[in-house]
């Protein structure tokens, strides 16, 4: 895709009061679809919402031309194995704007983030699709990402009365 001179540019949105936050909904609600993730609008609001009240959240996005084309979104939690680390949960780039070196550096902005936290380490989890449709484990090894040899499982717990 061709540039303007207007610049892209990498935003920290924080709370549901900042301007970009809308536009970061319909950017996470496009992703969420591309995945073939069903997430009712009301339900993802809700999930942002609770998201950026947290104090180890992060949620970034990328703006070009007044059009958010990506966003990563990060956690940060203690663990007994590597002390405070990092996981990146969600990482997209809209097609138009792929391979031309901005999800790394959505990657990099993260790392500058949790690195002003104290956080030494970053993890990211990768979906199936992730691996084979997009080839997401060449990304991360690019970027100094090893293959823990993990697999990571879900479990639903019934909703607290």
């Amino acid at each position: 895709m061709e540039r303007s001179s207007q610049p892209i540019t990498i935003t920290q949105v924080a709370s549901i009061a900042h301007p970009l936050f809308q536009k970061a909904l319909d950017g996470l609600a496009q992703f969420f679809a591309e995945d073939e993730y069903v997430l009712a609008t009301h339900d993802l609001r809700a999930n942002v919402g609770t998201f950026l009240g947290s104090a180890g959240a992060m949620l970034a996005v990328m703006t070009y031309k007044d059009e958010v084309i990506g966003f990563v979104t990060v956690t940060i939690m203690p663990m007994i194995e590597w002390g405070v680390i990092a996981e990146i949960g969600d990482l997209w780039v809209a097609k138009p704007y792929r391979s031309q070196g901005n999800a790394s550096q959505l990657v990099r902005f993260a790392e500058n983030w949790i690195a002003s936290k104290g956080c030494r380490s970053l993890y990211v989890t990768l979906t199936k699709s992730g691996l084979v449709d997009n080839g997401l484990d060449r990304f991360y090894a690019r970027l100094g990402f090893a293959d823990l040899g993990r697999i990571s499982m879900y479990k639903s717990l019934p909703a607290s009365s």
